[in-house]
């Protein structure tokens, strides 16, 4: 028994010990996920009709130091991009997965007017790394404990004082900061 919640373009994947009826706050915390994926990974379809996310890696924004010789106008930068391969069901749609759960709150949590807290862990099978100056790496699967269930990211849900709020975590190696690209900026 699967359940895919239609709140984000590409739909999460609830493993069959998670496939329940969501709840209004359930449904509340994984829309602001929702909100965070889609300001930085875009879905784009492949030349196979494989579903995919994307986004698109560039320097964080930098001021020159007025005591410093200039080295660069910070306008030169290397674009990168991470692919990651969405999971295919059987009806043939494509899905991420989803793991979720409420976290418990302390006596100070309450005090400090929060009223519920989500951790949301996002996973998919595949991915790979675009580098400008080698291409795009082969398909990983993960490492042997992860095989093709790659948590990439994982995010904390709070709601405090009526209004949620979400931050992420993304287990991918970068010094750069994601944005969102077009389908068809992306590197073939």
């Amino acid at each position: 028994m699967l359940i895919i919640l239609s709140i984000f373009a590409p739909f999460f994947w609830l493993p069959p010990t998670q496939a329940k009826e969501l709840s209004t706050e359930e449904r509340e915390a994984l829309a602001q996920v929702d909100v965070l994926q889609n300001s930085a990974w875009a879905q784009c379809t492949d030349s196979q009709g494989a579903k995919h996310l994307i986004t698109r890696v560039v320097p964080r924004p930098f001021k020159q130091n007025s005591f410093a010789p200039v080295l660069g106008t910070g306008e030169e930068h290397q674009v990168g991009y991470y692919d990651l391969l969405l999971y295919k069901k059987e009806d043939g749609k494509y899905q991420m997965g989803l793991e979720y759960s409420p976290a418990k709150l302390t006596v100070a949590d309450e005090q400090n007017g929060i009223q519920g807290r989500y951790i949301v862990k996002l996973f998919v099978p595949a991915y790979r790394v675009y580098d400008p100056r080698t291409g795009w790496s082969p398909w990983s699967s993960g490492t042997a404990g992860e095989k093709e269930k790659i948590n990439f990211a994982n995010f904390t849900v709070t709601k405090q004082n009526n209004v949620w709020n979400a931050i992420p975590q993304y287990n991918i190696m970068t010094n750069g900061q994601f944005t969102l690209p077009q389908c068809s900026e992306v590197p073939k």
